[in-house]
C-alpha cells in the first residue's frame, strides 16, 4: 500500500485486540481504545475499526458519528449488523465496510468475510486483513452462515480437540500428553488438506482403511446416525442467533 494510514480500533476484546496484534506486527501506525477514547481514535484514525459488541454498537455511533470525516472508513466486526444498519446509526459520510473475522488472526491464520460492496475502502480492508490469513468477499447474505462456519468454528474445532484429549487420557494417555497428540494431529490435518487439495471425503477414505483401526474407530461416529446431523444444527443455530442479533 502507497499511503501511510492510520488505523484505530474501538474496542478491546479477544477479536480487536488480535487484529491490532496482527496488523501492529506490519504497520506502525496502529491505536487502540481501551479506556473510552473512542473519539481521539475517530479524530485521529483513516481506518476505525469497530470491533465491540453488537449491543453496544449504537451507544458507540451516538458517541462518534459527529467526529466521522467525509469518506473515512469505518470498519464493523460485530454479528449481525448489517451495512444498512451500520449506515442508519453512523450516518453517510464513512465509508461502512463489513467483515466477520475469527480468532485466526491471532497466528495469522484467520479466515476473514468482507461484505461484497462498491465501497473504494473494501479493497483496501481486504489488503489489511490479507496480513492477518485469508480473505474471501461474499454477499453479505451469506454472513450468518459464515459466522456459523468460521467466525465461530474455532470454539467448535477446540471443543472436538479437548474432546480427543480428554479421550486419549482415558485410554492411559497423560493428559497434557493427550492434549498435545491431539492439537499437532489437527494441525496437520488440516495442512495437509490445504497443501493436497484433496476432498475430504477422499481423505478420510484413505485413512480410514477397511477392517483397520481408524475404520473400528469410526463406527462410533456413524453407528448413532447423528454425528453430522449434531453438527449441522450446531452451525443452524449459531447462523439463527447472527440473523436475531440483526434486527
Amino acid at each position: 500500500m502507497a499511503a501511510v494510514l492510520k488505523l484505530g480500533f474501538i474496542g478491546g476484546g479477544e477479536m480487536g485486540g488480535a487484529l491490532a496484534h496482527a496488523m501492529r506486527k506490519f504497520r506502525p501506525l496502529v491505536s487502540t481504545s481501551r479506556n473510552n477514547r473512542n473519539l481521539e481514535i475517530v479524530r485521529k484514525c483513516d481506518i476505525v475499526f469497530l470491533c465491540v459488541r453488537p449491543r453496544d454498537i449504537a451507544a458507540v455511533a451516538a458517541q462518534v458519528k459527529g467526529e466521522l470525516k467525509e469518506g473515512q472508513t469505518l470498519v464493523s466486526i460485530a454479528a449481525g449488523q448489517s451495512v444498512a444498519k451500520l449506515r442508519r446509526l453512523f450516518g453517510r459520510k464513512a465509508r461502512i465496510v463489513r467483515v466477520m473475522p475469527n480468532l485466526g488472526v491471532k497466528a495469522g491464520l484467520g479466515m476473514c468475510a468482507v461484505a461484497k460492496t462498491a465501497a473504494p475502502s473494501a479493497g483496501r480492508v481486504c489488503e489489511l486483513l490479507s496480513l492477518c490469513g485469508k480473505v474471501a468477499v461474499i454477499p453479505e447474505k451469506d454472513f450468518d452462515a459464515f459466522t456459523a462456519v468460521a467466525g465461530s468454528g474455532p470454539a467448535y474445532f477446540a471443543y472436538m480437540l479437548a474432546a480427543m484429549g480428554r479421550g486419549g487420557a482415558k485410554l492411559g494417555l497423560k493428559p497434557a500428553d493427550s492434549a498435545r497428540f491431539a492439537l499437532q494431529t489437527m494441525l496437520g490435518t488440516a495442512k495437509y488438506l490445504e497443501a493436497s487439495q484433496a476432498s475430504v471425503d477422499k481423505f478420510i477414505d484413505q485413512v480410514a482403511t477397511p477392517g483397520g483401526t481408524t475404520a473400528a474407530g469410526q463406527t462410533a461416529l456413524d453407528e448413532s446416525g447423528r454425528f453430522a446431523e449434531i453438527v449441522e444444527e450446531c452451525l443452524a443455530r449459531c447462523a439463527a442467533r447472527s440473523k436475531e442479533l440483526g434486527r
